[in-house]
């Protein structure tokens, strides 16, 4: 922890490097999309607020589509993630603009080793040799806001994902700068694209909260939630007698089979599939 940044002395001056985090990532994130938004509008009325449509070939949209897909690159994991989502939106962006930031799904470069690392350890509070027999240094898949790992735990294969170092407070920086955006918008130039964009920021907004807000205290959450969930389950499996179970495992497909044994298995040994917990503290 930084000197300065607690107590009534360091609270100014936390909230100012704050607000200066927040203008400077305002004028680059307006800079960067502000010509993309301008010229949509435009394409809706000539200008802006009267005319007819303006009249754009498919090599124009193909080469605003390309550009906007690296203007979003550069912003980062936040916008990489909101185009991803918005490209399941047809009513959005029509083609070529879906296909083109559908692209970003498969240019999201990995963090740097150590960074994951660290991000590892003090998720788990235990050096990651420890927390794992086995953890392979290349991930199988990087995503906008994190990253995918294999990894051996009490010798079963498993795969860790983990957040982008400072992802978090990225996130919701670029959250508060997109909101006061579409605010104006809204004010400006209302119309159902504005009103959609809107609502999957909104979206995404209300999900990253739940993540931040539960990965807290992820260990209290998963044990209240599994207690409820086997409960209910073993209720459930209460209801079959055991004659007829076994009647059901000798008529199933083995590969309905194996989904039950599977399904068996997480009921006994719930804890060992729920992300957040730490390997020691399982059998707590």
């Amino acid at each position: 922890m930084q000197a300065g940044s607690t107590g009534p002395a360091g609270a100014p001056q936390a909230r100012r490097i704050r607000r200066a985090n927040r203008i400077g990532r305002s004028v680059t994130v307006f800079l960067g999309l502000a010509p993309f938004v301008m010229a949509f509008l435009r394409d809706r009325r000539r200008w802006l607020l009267f005319g007819a449509p303006a009249r754009r070939s498919r090599e124009d949209h193909q080469r605003r589509a390309d550009r906007l897909t690296s203007t979003v690159a550069s912003l980062g994991p936040t916008f990489i993630k909101l185009v991803q989502l918005f490209s399941a939106r047809a009513d959005i962006f029509p083609e070529p603009y879906l296909s083109s930031i559908g692209r970003l799904q498969d240019q999201v470069p990995a963090d740097p080793l150590q960074d994951i690392i660290r991000v590892v350890e003090q998720e788990l509070g235990i050096p990651v040799d420890a927390a794992f027999q086995e953890f392979d240094r290349t991930p199988v898949a990087a995503a906008s806001l994190g990253q995918v790992h294999r990894a051996r735990l009490d010798g079963r294969e498993v795969v860790v994902k983990v957040l982008r170092p400072g992802v978090e407070q990225l996130v919701a920086l670029d959250l508060d700068v997109s909101f006061r955006i579409l605010f104006w918008l809204n004010v400006l130039f209302p119309n159902h694209h504005v009103r959609a964009l809107t609502g999957v920021v909104r979206e995404f907004s209300h999900k990253a909260e739940i993540l931040r807000t539960t990965g807290r205290e992820p260990i209290a959450v998963a044990r209240n939630l599994l207690d409820e969930a086997q409960t209910t389950l073993r209720s459930l499996r209460d209801l079959v007698t055991r004659a007829e179970r076994e009647e059901l495992r000798v008529r199933m497909h083995p590969r309905d089979l194996a989904v039950h044994e599977r399904f068996l298995h997480l009921l006994e040994n719930p804890l060992h599939h729920v992300r957040g917990i730490r390997p020691h503290e399982r059998e707590r």
